[in-house]
């Protein structure tokens, strides 16, 4: 049996709103979350909130969950992470980029890659919390 709850953050920022998880399996391989994917190989994986992603590229799976302050500071209008395949690896998060065989993501929608020097190097702006919402409280931030 495997059980999956969305997050405090995810009920906080979605209310009622928030949907159902699901299931994703492969024998004896059961896997519960949201965004579900399967690798060519059989691997098997789920973001945590439903405003996560997970991509499949042949063997490789990757996932990315936006952080909880991500969605506290941006509310359900968050911009939606992406993946990118480049030089073999499988990156997810925002703003991706790749140079020099390297490939990143920032982890944050205000971030930013640079590629202007050797490989890839992302800076993310820190979030502080905003408006007083039901998001910081759960995550115990007091707000502005």
């Amino acid at each position: 049996m495997v059980c999956a709850d969305p997050s405090d953050e995810s009920y906080a920022l979605l209310g009622g709103e928030v949907p159902k998880p699901t299931c994703l399996g492969d024998g004896g391989n059961l896997v519960c979350g949201y965004n579900c994917v399967k690798g060519s190989a059989g691997i098997i994986r789920c973001s945590a909130s439903p405003l996560g992603i997970c991509q499949a590229e042949g063997a490789t799976v990757g996932c990315f969950d936006p952080p909880a302050a991500v969605l506290c500071a941006n509310g359900k209008g968050v911009e939606r992470p992406k993946c990118i395949y480049e030089f073999g690896h499988l990156v997810c998060g925002y703003n991706c980029a790749s140079a020099s065989g390297q490939a990143a993501c920032a982890q944050t929608p205000q971030g930013h890659c640079d590629t202007s020097g050797v490989g890839v190097t992302c800076f993310d702006p820190p979030i502080e919390p905003g408006q007083a919402n039901a998001c910081w409280a759960v995550l115990g931030l007091a707000a502005h």
